[in-house]
């Protein structure tokens, strides 16, 4: 499943963030004015990008989604990057252009279309859901930037339906995870996590 652009939002300035998948283009949107920023490559070896240079036709895409954060330590304007069938996360420094490889997963190609929440506070990216290896999933999934890998959260009860995919968000104010979907025939369902089981 192919993510062409992702977006993700600096609410404090009023502007949205697009990444171009296809042309690998960062870039801003404010006041209807659109600039590009850069032009992020993915590189993970010399030996892989020699590879992909000789094979980039035939290689497959590799889509990324997208999280605008401001760095708790410095207040820098950075981005998180991880790959659209979960995997491979990276951040990337607004002011020095760097991109660094957080974890020393691999593009695990299993979850397109999964839910996210990203918690601002701690990095931490949250997945739920998804569809890869021909099978829809189920797993709750969490990328902890302390250990900087992802782990998987057991839960237990009701699980969301297979019909489509769906949105993680979190309520704060009610401490749960919220996973919503809209069914083929227009129904929106909403399914809870709190402590950790489907309700």
């Amino acid at each position: 499943m192919d993510t062409v652009i992702s977006f993700s939002t600096d609410t404090s300035q009023g502007i949205l963030y697009g990444f171009n998948n296809r042309s690998l283009e960062l870039f801003a949107i404010q006041n209807e004015h659109v600039q590009v920023l850069d032009t992020i490559r993915f590189r993970y070896n010399m030996e892989y990008s020699v590879y992909y240079e000789q094979n980039k036709d035939r290689m497959p895409r590799e889509s990324k989604l997208i999280h605008f954060y401001r760095d708790p330590k410095t207040h820098e304007k950075s981005m998180l990057f991880w790959d659209a069938g979960l995997g491979r996360v990276h951040s990337y420094n607004f002011n020095s252009k760097e991109l660094q490889q957080l974890d020393f997963s691999y593009d695990m190609r299993g979850f397109y279309g999964h839910g996210a929440w990203v918690d601002n506070t701690t990095l931490d990216i949250y997945a739920l859901g998804g569809y890869g290896e021909f099978v829809h999933k189920h797993n709750f999934l969490k990328f902890d930037q302390t250990f900087q890998e992802w782990t998987e959260i057991q839960n237990l009860g009701k699980k969301p339906t297979d019909d489509l995919f769906g949105q993680l968000y979190f309520d704060s104010a009610r401490n749960r995870y919220l996973y919503i979907q809209r069914i083929w025939d227009l129904n929106i369902v909403i399914y809870e996590l709190s402590a950790l089981s489907y309700e």
